[in-house]
């Protein structure tokens, strides 16, 4: 479901065994799928609580709102960390 958290902002809470199978630490570089829309996000930890957010802009793109039901994909963004770690060799002397 997606919620509300707070007047504007939004989440979909992830499985702590979600996290724990994509291996990669509590707040892992993610692509999520709502429907045909699919973005790239971090997963937000908040103590024993992993939130994907939803941002207004996604929102509106993939057509959903708070309250909705979703069937929501979720997969570890490869990209995202293999230009981290290009960018961190790229910093060194």
């Amino acid at each position: 479901m997606l919620k509300l958290h707070g007047r504007t902002a939004t989440g979909i809470v992830v499985p702590a065994e979600v996290i724990e199978r994509l291996g990669v630490g509590r707040k892992p570089a993610v692509r999520v799928a709502l429907g045909d829309y699919v973005y790239r996000t971090t997963v937000a930890s908040r103590g024993d609580r992993f939130l994907v957010p939803v941002s207004g802009e996604h929102r509106a793109a993939a057509g959903v709102a708070a309250g909705d039901e979703l069937e929501v994909g979720i997969e570890l963004d490869r990209v995202d960390k293999a230009l981290a770690a290009l960018r961190e060799r790229r910093k060194r002397p």
